[in-house]
């Protein structure tokens, strides 16, 4: 039988809302890996990529720099800087889903950025680092030119996507919350199964798994 996915999807955000400018334009928000899991060459493409989404698109929409740990990146540092961008440095899970949750769309890499932006219902693009993105991409039926492939990261390519992502929104939105009431489903259903084994004498009847657990909130 499978196995639940990573329940980090399901965490609730933290209390305290980001202080976050205030205007009409969507939050997005770019999540990065670590430059040393690609070849110098898709290296090169990787930040020239992100370079020309953000020069492109920044008097369209707001973008936020979201750390997933407590260092950024040097070279990332200086990019937001120059282009005079917003940073956002979470310091556990419930502020890191806090942070997904006030963005309308995320860009990046990280194989956690998918899980985090399921749970939040957040709309997301791949910059794929390796097959793990895009096996979680397939397991959840995300549209498969969301995720690029790093031999495939180039400025047009990511443009192009982007556009996508922002066109279809909405039903991706959507679709991100079926899913996740799906594996919600799956995790809770493996839960029942394992307890007893695990805690046998602490083990109650069976509860009904709650119908709506994790609503995408208002900014």
């Amino acid at each position: 039988s499978e196995l639940p996915p990573c329940p980090s999807s399901f965490l609730y955000p933290g209390q305290d809302k980001y202080l976050l400018p205030l205007n009409n334009k969507q939050r997005i928000g770019i999540i990065p890996i670590p430059l040393n899991r690609f070849s110098p060459t898709q290296k090169n493409h990787y930040l020239t990529s992100i370079d020309v989404l953000l020069s492109q698109f920044k008097n369209t929409f707001d973008f936020f720099l979201i750390g997933h740990n407590h260092q950024i990146d040097e070279v990332y540092q200086k990019m937001f800087d120059r282009t005079k961008l917003h940073i956002v440095n979470p310091l556990n899970p419930w502020q890191l889903m806090r942070a997904y949750h006030q963005m309308d769309l995320v860009v990046g890499s990280r194989g956690h950025m998918g899980i985090f932006a399921l749970g939040a219902h957040t709309p997301f693009l791949f910059l794929s680092y390796n097959v793990k993105c895009e096996a979680f991409t397939k397991l959840i039926a995300y549209p498969k030119e969301l995720t690029i492939r790093p031999e495939s990261i180039q400025p047009e390519t990511v443009t192009t996507a982007f556009e996508s992502l922002v066109k279809n929104q909405s039903s991706l939105s959507r679709l991100l919350k079926e899913q996740t009431s799906n594996l919600y489903e799956l995790h809770f259903s493996f839960l029942k199964k394992i307890n007893p084994l695990l805690f046998p004498k602490a083990c109650s009847d069976q509860q009904e798994i709650p119908q709506d657990y994790s609503v995408k909130e208002e900014r």
